[in-house]
């Protein structure tokens, strides 16, 4: 065995899928509240870059513990044929389809994988999950146990006495709310359960959280990439010598509207395909882009910002350049000119909210006359997309692959915005970068360096946005390698 392998076993319906689906980071694996959804056993290996880590392998429940169990006792000759004995259930009846789903979870088990065995918190202690826990004691196999919180606040202690009896350690692990310092601290556990495998879980533990900035980096460059786009895309139609341009503004708008949804689409689409969640439903909302949308009192609070933020987002930059007339008086000014600059970044800000992309009639050599509307000079709207930038990202870096419920995101709007929260040396980085995109440039050429330029330098503020700790999800730090907790510790 050249990585470790964790067999999920337990009862039918009490969360197995759910475990493996979040630490194999692998929505594919089915999730159902339908009893015995899993009828036999499949393997997930968590994969980062074709280097397979560990596997997770999902198992069906027992079915018929307690017969299974007598089987073993009436043929046991002494205590340390135990593991034997297993081995010969196994062999008789792996063919005979009176126990297919206890040979199914055991084979696995007798081929060198550890156990994790998963009980539903929720769901009182029964002795019936005694035969369970002694067929697993007797393969002599690594075990751990993990208590799934259903219910918040329940009393695991019952569980936690009789777990402590038969498994070396126990843990209280949700898989739809854990985060990826949770599943981290699980593998370090995980990592004491066989000391051969301390230097492989120990490698895998940094390769993820290698791959995890990795992640992060990627996501600032298809968020860079889709705000430039945006920032300078254009739509255009031709039209007739002698039609009235007046009658093809509307689709024209629609068209150019359009097209800036449908680029964000694609950056949310890829933003998805980075943290593997290839099947999340997420509920984005429309994209503000007309007129009206940009800025109502409806929209700014729809994305989390109110009129104060936005000036405020224009105070900031403003106040750079009042910062360069305090300097050139040496400071005597006692920051007049900081003042004085953030009421006309403020000003600018909130008259400027209204400019919007014109339709205009450009005569093209060969083509005629042709209508064209954008790029957008909007100063909001690049903070707009930003905002829903960001969040999005909080969303698919922090949801775990058992989630399968749909995500709102205009419900998460709600409140302040997350750019509001970045500093303000980080907004005027950004800011400047926008600033210089609305600046026209006639020629090609220097048009195409400068959006080149533009979206290599919005990457590093962004992804100090990203790694920014705006997340509802809490913090943890790490357990220390090598301590055990009897009794399970809450992992959060």
């Amino acid at each position: 065995m050249t990585h470790p392998v964790f067999v999920v076993v337990g009862n039918v319906n009490r969360g197995k899928s759910s475990i493996v689906s979040t630490l194999a980071a692998d929505d594919t694996v089915r999730v159902s509240p339908v009893p015995g959804t899993t009828r036999e056993c499949r393997e997930f290996p968590m994969r980062v870059n074709s280097e397979i880590l560990y596997t997770l392998i999902d198992s069906p429940g027992f079915e018929r513990a307690r017969k299974a169990l007598s089987w073993l006792e009436e043929h046991q000759s002494a205590t340390s044929d135990r593991r034997k004995v297993v081995e010969e259930f196994v062999r008789v009846h792996k063919d005979s389809g009176e126990f297919p789903q206890e040979c199914a979870l055991l084979q696995p088990v007798l081929d060198g994988a550890a156990i994790l065995y998963v009980v539903d918190g929720s769901k009182p202690f029964s002795p019936r999950y005694e035969a369970e826990m002694e067929i697993l004691r007797w393969t002599a196999q690594p075990r751990m146990a993990l208590i799934n919180p259903v219910e918040k606040n329940a009393s695991y202690q019952e569980w936690r006495s009789v777990l402590d009896q038969y498994f070396n350690m126990v843990r209280v692990f949700d898989a739809h709310l854990a985060t990826f310092d949770q599943r981290i601290q699980l593998l370090v556990a995980l990592r004491e359960l066989r000391e051969e495998w301390r230097s492989p879980v120990d490698r895998a533990i940094a390769i993820l959280q290698d791959d995890r900035r990795r992640a992060a980096h990627e996501s600032a460059v298809v968020i860079a990439d889709m705000l430039v786009d945006m920032l300078v895309m254009v739509a255009e139609k031709p039209i007739p010598e002698e039609a009235d341009p007046e009658r093809f503004k509307p689709e024209l708008r629609d068209k150019y509207h359009d097209k800036l949804r449908k680029r964000e689409i694609k950056g949310q689409t890829e933003l998805r395909k980075i943290y593997a969640h290839s099947d999340l439903e997420i509920d984005a909302g429309e994209l503000a882009t007309v007129e009206d949308d940009l800025f109502s009192e409806a929209t700014w609070s729809q994305m989390g910002l109110r009129n104060a933020q936005v000036i405020a987002g224009g105070a900031s930059a403003g106040a750079l350049a009042g910062g360069v007339i305090d300097a050139g008086v040496g400071g005597t000014s006692f920051l007049a000119g900081t003042i004085l600059g953030g009421m006309i970044g403020g000003a600018a800000a909130w008259y400027g909210s209204k400019k919007l992309p014109d339709v205009k009639i450009h005569i093209l050599p060969n083509v005629g006359r042709s209508l064209r509307i954008g790029p957008m000079k909007n100063p909001n709207f690049p903070w707009i997309v930003l905002n829903r930038a960001i969040l999005y990202h909080e969303v698919v870096s922090h949801r775990a692959h058992a989630r399968r419920d749909k995500v709102n995101l205009v419900e998460l709007q709600q409140g302040e915005s997350r750019v509001s929260k970045l500093s303000s040396d980080l907004r005027m980085k950004i800011e400047k970068q926008f600033a210089i995109l609305r600046k026209p440039r006639p020629l090609q050429a220097v048009q195409l360096q400068t959006e080149h330029a533009v979206r290599r330098n919005l990457v590093e503020p962004i992804e100090q946005a990203l790694n920014q700790d705006t997340s509802e999800s809490p913090k943890t730090a790490p357990a220390k390698p090598g301590l055990t907790f009897p009794g399970g510790a809450p992992s959060r």
